[in-house]
């Protein structure tokens, strides 16, 4: 008896991870928004995100929130240990 197993992927295609993936490595701010909202149109696709990718959204809002305070001159002790670990991870 042959076994067929089904993989569910929630990307379209290669082309759609490597943009992702080009989009959050990038050190543009905008380039992270809009993976975020990338992030955020396959959510909504799937309802449910894999579990790296959950991760990798809640990264990149720190290290939006992070440009944003650092543009604003206003950066404390706690964001600054935020953002360290959202590099750490993403790297």
């Amino acid at each position: 008896m042959a076994t067929i197993t089904l993989t569910v992927t929630p990307f379209r295609n290669n082309q759609e991870v490597r943009k992702l993936i080009e989009l959050a490595y990038s050190n543009e701010i905008d380039d992270k928004r809009e993976a975020i909202n990338k992030i955020n149109q396959l959510e909504a696709r799937i309802s449910h995100l894999p579990m790296g990718l959950g991760s990798l959204k809640h990264i990149l809002k720190v290290e939006i929130i992070r440009a944003e305070q650092h543009e604003q001159n206003r950066v404390d002790e706690n964001s600054s240990l935020q953002y360290a670990c959202a590099v750490a991870v993403l790297k």
